[in-house]
């Protein structure tokens, strides 16, 4: 929703330092290196507080208890893993330690184990939405306000890309791409054929 929207874009232009990692990345066959590489993360983020820490895919690792199928549980480690950091780290918050902040990103929150997302943990839940065609449409005409050229494309440039339901960084993605077709081209100017073209590479030749 837009209150989420504001929250993100408010943590993500904090003056923090910021640490991403896809949660995938920290799962590994050998017994007990999963454990380790989550610790290490931790350990990063509290050495650069003030850290906004983000864990992309979350649900990988914060499942529901109960459906890991593996002789060595190690899904149920590293969830327990997981619980026991960000309580250590609620008991520094309470102190004069630097802050840290965690932003657990997944699809959704109904496959995440109850006591992820209890308070004192990953207690707050925002949903971000797909942006709208208004939106959509200001950031193209931001983006695109120094090519006069382009700016009769914007409705239907607008309209696929919320059509085939992008990101804010699919939208900034199509400019970067149109604006590389100039370059390419050895034009200070985005045309109107460079945002189809760009379009067009982005849906795989799809009709938009």
């Amino acid at each position: 929703d837009q209150q989420g929207g504001h929250l993100v874009r408010w943590l993500t232009a904090s003056p923090v330092n910021v640490i991403t990692i896809a949660a995938p990345e920290l799962v590994a066959p050998e017994l007990g290196a999963s454990e380790r590489a989550l610790a290490q993360l931790f350990a990063r983020a509290r050495a650069s507080a003030p850290t906004l820490l983000i864990i992309d895919e979350l649900d990988t690792i914060g499942r529901t208890r109960g459906r890991d199928q593996s002789s060595e549980q190690s899904g149920e480690r590293l969830l327990g893993a997981l619980l026991q950091e960000l309580d250590g780290m609620a008991s520094l918050q309470a102190g004069d330690a630097p802050p840290i902040t965690v932003l657990g990103v997944c699809a959704t929150t109904s496959s995440l184990d109850s006591a992820l997302v209890r308070p004192g943990r990953l207690a707050y839940q925002v949903r971000v939405t797909y942006p709208n065609l208004e939106s959509v449409t200001q950031v193209l005409q931001t983006r695109l306000s120094r090519w006069p050229d382009t700016l009769s494309v914007i409705p239907a440039a607008a309209k696929a890309l919320v059509d085939h339901r992008a990101t804010m960084a699919d939208v900034v993605s199509l400019v970067h791409s149109a604006a590389m077709d100039a370059m390419r081209a050895h034009q200070t100017v985005v045309t109107e054929p460079m945002v189809h073209a760009a379009l067009h590479r982005m849906y795989n030749g799809k009709k938009y």
